[in-house]
């Protein structure tokens, strides 16, 4: 009886703490964006910021795994869900009160970028642009931002569903510029089949400068919140982030 009490008492723990476990497992949503979150020829995701959520996790004590989807869809996840995290969310008003901040991961500028041969566009302003055609990503924050300013689909915003097809939409001469990050612009220009020297940054936009960030909706405890926050704060006092910028990005 009693070596089957003791037996007992092992499963339950077991059982408890494999339900912890599942319980706390976090997941981590981003679209595909080389070199910050990508499929690298392992099919494995990969990138500067999946290393750092994965490791920020690892600190924090907490299981974790990384799944790339459209950007829209793990949005909806991550507001919809609990322990759903976006790896790379561009923090504004408007989001302020729908997320939890981890910290900050990056920060990102942004340009209208055309056709180089497209000697006829002139921009100073983004007014100058409105007589154009500007695409974007859908459910980016960049689509609001221009919505925001004047933009419509019945008139001057053209909408993809993802980069390969946004650069796409581009060369087919469907939109006239896409307003876009520099960060993996050469990358997804040659995924999609082009050429980088074929395009040109036809003006800056300073005001969509901003820091992207690991967040998750309300629905996620607290507590996961800021054991991640942690990690990934010792994470930028010991070096390690440093170290992982240089390796991706650097």
């Amino acid at each position: 009886m009693l070596r089957r009490g003791a037996l007992y008492g092992i499963l339950c723990s077991v059982l408890l703490m494999a339900g912890k476990t599942a319980a706390d497992e976090i997941l981590f949503v981003a679209e595909q964006l080389p070199p910050i979150h990508f499929i690298n020829s392992q099919k494995q995701a990969d990138g500067f910021l999946v290393k750092l959520a994965q490791a920020a996790a690892d600190r924090a004590g907490l299981p974790s795994r990384v799944e790339l989807m459209p950007q829209a869809r793990a949005f909806e996840q991550s507001t919809s869900q609990s322990n759903v995290f976006m790896l790379s969310l561009l923090r504004s008003d408007t989001r302020e009160k729908q997320f939890q901040w981890v910290g900050s991961v990056y920060e990102t500028k942004a340009f209208l970028i055309g056709l180089a041969e497209r000697s006829d566009i002139q921009l100073s302003s983004l007014e100058d642009a409105k007589s154009l055609v500007v695409g974007t990503v859908r459910g980016y924050f960049s689509e609001y931002w221009l919505r925001q300013r004047g933009f419509s689909d019945k008139h001057n915003l053209g909408l993809a569903v993802q980069y390969d097809h946004l650069w796409g939409m581009l060369f087919k001469g469907h939109v006239d510029l896409v307003l876009t990050n520099a960060l993996s612009q050469n990358l997804e220009i040659n995924k999609a089949g082009y050429k980088p020297e074929q395009v040109k940054r036809y003006l800056a936009l300073p005001e969509l400068t901003r820091e992207l960030y690991i967040a998750t909706g309300l629905n996620t405890n607290k507590k996961i919140v800021e054991q991640l926050s942690s990690g990934l704060e010792s994470m930028k006092v010991d070096g390690t982030y440093q170290a992982l910028k240089a390796e991706w990005l650097d």
